[in-house]
């Protein structure tokens, strides 16, 4: 992601497709920029009780965020100057 850039919210659940949807997706960051100016991502929740509620984790490099990939997220505008690098990894549980 390039300095002032974001990722727009998205989940990885194909809705016409769910038998090739993923299961669970994992990101793992590889670069983030400075300590003083970390991106987050933001996800966020839809259901029951947990209705328009938003979970925050910093995105820190060398360190794998594993979460359903149902759940939509996004990841805040890079403030760096540096690009911040994640890998995006998807499974299906068989």
């Amino acid at each position: 992601i390039q300095s002032g850039e974001s990722v727009n919210s998205h989940h990885n659940v194909k809705d016409t497709k769910l038998d090739q949807s993923p299961d669970v997706d994992v990101l793992f960051c590889l670069a983030a920029g400075s300590e003083k100016e970390l991106s987050n991502c933001i996800f966020e929740f839809d259901n029951g009780r947990q209705k328009h509620r938003r979970w925050k984790v910093d995105m820190r490099p060398k360190r794998f965020y594993m979460f359903s990939s149902e759940i939509p997220r996004y990841v805040t505008r890079n403030k760096s100057k540096d690009f911040i690098v994640n890998l995006s990894l998807h499974f299906q549980i068989l």
